[in-house]
């Protein structure tokens, strides 16, 4: 290969840039122009194939860095762009799906939308509306629609998709069941908790009933109805279906599979909104030990049973081993996924939030104001996420200020103020001590406990007498976080 492009270099048909790592060769336009005009049909549709199979071969071992990532997304989309409906039919290539799952990796909501919609479209008229390919890729826009914060149109898709499946495989096909799974989460992340657990509940009785009580399948339904009465707020009541599921599935799937697993740490989090943190730290360090066992120390899920566990630490008012692991998880989350993703943003305001009930104001502060910045940088001013980390700096000032007498937050341009949003009064003068944190406009409050509201009792003393004030910050769990969690955590269909 390496003797080939040093002859087509020389040709002068390509440039190498051998200080780019991720846009090493490059063939000027007019030479692709030429290439495509004089290639044979046959020939160009194999040599198209051929580039699509080298895309999804890069994109199949580690997840490439974002500079990476990003070629590789350009690449597709102009060989998609030149190759058309070689790329769709007769079936969809991976190509083309890692594009899409590339940008819900990197945390990029609103170009995944577009995306998944656009594909969407292509497969129904490439490959027909009925065919499990145009059905997969919906779930995948369903999911994006999720993650972006918009809700409404998540759940029409999943109800659309349930329908469908329902229709032409039955109720208790296992494609039913995860479709079943899909829209229950969507729900959750709507604030529609009794519409999810309904879901659920039908999903779990069609299992039993097709596959009895101890198979696969159930087992995973009775996890999911579990999460859903967890989402809803029912703490006891998942706690206690979790607790039903769990040794069954350790008999049926061993201590080890990725189900039992997440059904641990699902148990752990009823634990810990329960009220029972020394349950909950019991079972996030059996759940880390496990996950940093199997898939690693850097994998996804490892780093989110660490967040877990830092959060029951929290509840437990032992902010030293909480901090020590959410200062472990941000820098992990920034060398993992950047500054700018989601996932980083959110565990920063972690961090925040446990500086602040630890009253180290002076570090919880700038943590929140960073998280601010990257997000406006990487998300955009109006972004859901963005406006969480907005109003929940603004609550964290406001409960500091009622403590120490100072506003703590460092002066912003005029055109990034912290109130400039129409209609919005200043934080300080607003008691909103139950709303949930990061609403955004349109979205109903959340129905449960747990928001993430930096929450003072009594009136605000004057300073210095505030030194006794208790403040209280219960843990990150915003509305735009579920939104984002759920379109990440939701099933992705091959």
């Amino acid at each position: 290969m390496r003797a080939v492009l040093g002859n087509a270099r020389r040709a002068g048909l390509i440039t190498i840039d051998e200080e780019s790592a991720a846009r090493t060769v490059l063939v000027h336009e007019v030479v692709q122009d030429l290439t495509r005009k004089y290639l044979p049909a046959a020939e160009s549709q194999r040599a198209a194939r051929a580039a699509a199979d080298a895309l999804a071969q890069a994109w199949s071992g580690q997840a490439p860095a974002p500079p990476v990532a990003q070629a590789l997304r350009d690449c597709t989309a102009r060989l998609h762009g030149v190759a058309g409906a070689i790329l769709l039919s007769p079936e969809l290539h991976p190509a083309m799906l890692q594009a899409g799952r590339s940008l819900d990796a990197g945390g990029l909501a609103g170009p995944a939308v577009t995306y998944w919609a656009a594909l969407a479209s292509a497969t129904q008229q490439a490959l027909g509306p009925e065919h499990p390919q145009t059905a997969a890729v919906r779930d995948l826009l369903g999911a994006a629609y999720q993650a972006s914060g918009r809700l409404g149109e998540a759940v029409g898709i999943y109800e659309g998709a349930l329908a469908n499946r329902e229709q032409a495989l039955g109720a208790a096909h296992p494609d039913t069941l995860a479709a079943r799974d899909r829209l229950s989460q969507s729900y959750v992340a709507a604030g529609r908790a009794d519409d999810a657990v309904g879901v659920a509940e039908r999903a779990l009785a069609s299992a039993e009933a097709a596959a009895g009580p101890d198979h696969p399948g159930t087992l995973t339904a009775q996890a999911n109805l579990a999460s859903a009465y967890l989402g809803a707020g029912r703490h006891d009541e998942a706690m206690a279906a979790f607790r039903r599921v769990l040794p069954r599935m350790e008999g049926v799937l061993g201590p080890d599979h990725p189900g039992t697993m997440a059904t641990r740490s699902g148990l752990a989090d009823a634990c810990r909104k329960s009220g029972r943190p020394k349950d909950a730290i019991g079972l996030g360090k059996r759940t880390l030990a496990d996950r940093e066992r199997v898939n690693g120390p850097d994998h996804p899920d490892t780093v989110s049973a660490r967040s877990s566990l830092a959060a029951a630490y929290r509840d437990a008012k032992k902010p030293k081993d909480a901090l020590a692991m959410y200062e472990r998880i941000v820098a992990d989350r920034e060398r993992l996924q950047g500054t700018g993703h989601p996932d980083t943003i959110l565990a920063r305001c972690e961090l925040a939030v446990t500086y602040l009930s630890a009253r180290k104001f002076g570090q919880s502060i700038p943590q929140y104001e960073r998280a601010l910045t990257d997000a406006e940088q990487a998300l955009g001013y109006s972004h859901p996420i963005t406006e969480s980390v907005r109003d929940d700096l603004n609550e964290a000032a406001r409960a500091a200020q009622s403590v120490i007498g100072i506003d703590l937050r460092s002066p912003r341009p005029s055109s990034r103020s912290l109130f400039s949003r129409p209609g919005r009064a200043h934080p300080l003068g607003l008691v909103r001590g139950n709303l949930p944190a990061g609403r955004a406009r349109g979205i109903q409050p959340r129905r449960h406990s747990g928001s993430r509201r930096c929450r003072s009792s009594g009136s605000p003393p004057p300073h210095p007498a505030g030194r006794g004030l208790r403040v209280e910050c219960p843990p990150v769990r915003a509305r735009a976080r579920r939104s984002c969690a759920a379109g990440r955590q939701a099933d992705r269909p091959a």
